[in-house]
């Protein structure tokens, strides 16, 4: 469901841009999920998103933070706590010539606990371009859960995905992307098994 918002967006030079996005802290209406609905009152709050983004040769840096205006009951039910958190990200290009382009990325992000389920994030992984339209990509993603939700649900102290996936153009206006995920402790949930997923992107141009 999409939010009303703002967003702003300024270069100010030497490979630095940074940006700005207020949005409705609750889109739509909760109560009538199929309405198409904006209020900005009633508690909703607003959530704010900050970001600079930088990049020079081969690499590229991001670092971001956001927070929600209102408050949230916490996972005992105790209380009302903020829902913020940070995250850095980061691309770089490892090699290219006329036969390939390999680059690699790295993510990670923090949440405040006591609202949120996941506290931490990790992730990374590679993607190759080889002639004839292919590229492939291989990542793990790593999400722990916060102390606080562990204390107030059975939970695991995290879900781990690993990834592996190939695109191809078939013709300048059709893609394919098979994707293949192997997720560990799916959700952190206790008593759930591993779970494997494939998929299937198509993707047309007009």
């Amino acid at each position: 469901m999409t939010s009303l918002a703002l967003r702003v967006q300024a270069d100010v030079g030497e490979g630095l841009t940074v940006r700005f996005a207020a949005l409705d802290g609750v889109p739509g209406d909760p109560d009538h999920p199929k309405r198409t609905a904006i209020e900005l009152g009633h508690g909703d709050g607003a959530l704010l998103i900050g970001e600079a983004d930088w990049s020079k040769g081969p690499v590229r840096i991001l670092a971001g933070a956001w927070g929600y205006t209102a408050s949230f009951d916490t996972h005992d039910g105790s209380g009302k706590a903020k829902s913020r958190g940070a995250y850095l990200r980061g691309e770089m290009v490892l090699s290219e010539n006329a036969d390939h382009k390999l680059s690699a990325f790295a993510r990670g992000g923090v949440a405040s606990g006591a609202v949120n389920p996941f506290g931490t994030f990790l992730s990374g992984g590679f993607t190759l371009d080889l002639p004839g339209d292919w590229q492939l990509g291989a990542a793990i993603a790593h999400a722990r859960t916060s102390a606080d939700y562990r204390k107030a649900v059975a939970s695991r102290r995290a879900e781990t995905a690993l990834e592996l996936t190939v695109a191809k153009a078939l013709t300048p206006w059709l893609s394919i992307q098979p994707d293949l995920q192997y997720v560990i402790d799916p959700g952190a949930a206790p008593g759930v098994e591993d779970a494997l997923a494939a998929g299937l992107r198509v993707t047309l141009s007009i």
